[in-house]
C-alpha cells in the first residue's frame, strides 16, 4: 500500500500485520480492532492494565512499550533498563508500570508520563519476574540468583529475601490476599511462602522439567 490518503476515514477489524504501508496518511483515521504490525526486538513479557484499556510490553531491546488495547496505537516507551526487559505489570491502579531486566534491577515507571520512578538493586543475577501486592505497596521478584525478594515501593528498601530454590527463579506471584508468595524455578518445583514470616510453607513436586510460569487461582485454593 503506497500513497493512500486514509485521513478521517473509519477502517475497522482490518488486520495489516503483514503489510508494507508507504507514504499513507492514517491521521484522525478511525482504526478500531485493527492490528499493525509493531518492529521490535523480542517480546518477553506482556500485561493488561486492570480495567484492559491498556498493554504493557517488554523485549529484547531494554525497551517497555504501553499501547492502547483496541487501536494498537503505542502511547509511551520507557527507556531506562541497560539490557532486555525480562517481566513487565501494572500495579493495581493501573497507574504504574513494574519491570525486571537481564540488568539485575527492578524499576517502577510512571504510566502518564513514561518517567521511572525509582530503581530497585540488590538481586546478584537477571531478573526473570516481578508483580505487585494487591494494595500496590510491595513488589516480588524472582531472579537467577536463586532468590525471591520483597520490595516496599515507597522507600525502596527490600524488605525480605527468600532463599529456597536450587537455581533459577522463573516465576513469582502474590495470592489475591498477597499473604502468600508463590514460585516456580529451574529445580523443577513450585514453593509457597509466607510473606510475613519469609518462610516456604510447601513444596510442590513432581514436574520433570524447569517451571516457567506459575499463578494463583482467584480464590487462593489452586495454583
Amino acid at each position: 500500500m503506497q500513497d493512500l490518503d486514509f485521513s478521517n476515514t473509519v477502517i475497522t477489524n482490518c488486520d495489516f500485520t503483514d503489510a508494507e504501508l508507504k507514504n499513507v496518511n492514517l491521521q484522525d483515521a478511525d482504526l478500531t480492532d485493527s492490528v499493525f504490525k509493531k518492529i521490535l526486538g523480542s517480546v518477553n513479557s506482556v500485561a493488561f492494565s486492570p480495567d484492559g484499556k491498556l498493554i504493557v510490553a517488554g523485549d529484547d531491546d531494554s525497551l517497555i512499550h504501553i499501547y492502547q488495547a483496541t487501536t494498537g496505537k503505542e502511547l509511551v516507551t520507557l527507556s531506562g533498563h541497560q539490557d532486555q526487559v525480562t517481566s513487565v505489570g501494572f500495579s493495581p491502579d493501573g497507574q504504574t508500570v513494574v519491570s525486571g531486566s537481564d540488568d539485575e534491577t527492578i524499576k517502577l515507571w510512571d504510566v502518564a508520563t513514561g518517567n521511572c520512578l525509582e530503581t530497585f538493586y540488590g538481586h546478584q543475577d537477571e531478573v526473570y519476574s516481578v508483580g505487585f501486592s494487591l494494595n500496590g505497596q510491595t513488589v516480588v521478584s524472582g531472579s537467577a540468583d536463586k532468590t525471591i525478594k520483597l520490595w516496599d515501593t515507597a522507600t525502596r528498601n527490600c524488605l525480605k529475601t527468600f532463599c529456597g530454590h536450587q537455581g533459577m527463579v522463573y516465576s513469582v506471584g502474590f495470592s489475591p490476599d498477597s499473604q502468600t508468595i508463590v514460585s516456580g524455578g529451574r529445580d523443577k518445583t513450585i514453593k509457597l511462602w509466607d510473606v510475613a514470616t519469609g518462610k516456604c510453607v510447601h513444596t510442590l513436586s513432581g514436574h520433570q522439567g524447569m517451571v516457567n510460569s506459575v499463578g494463583f487461582s482467584p480464590d487462593s485454593q489452586i495454583v
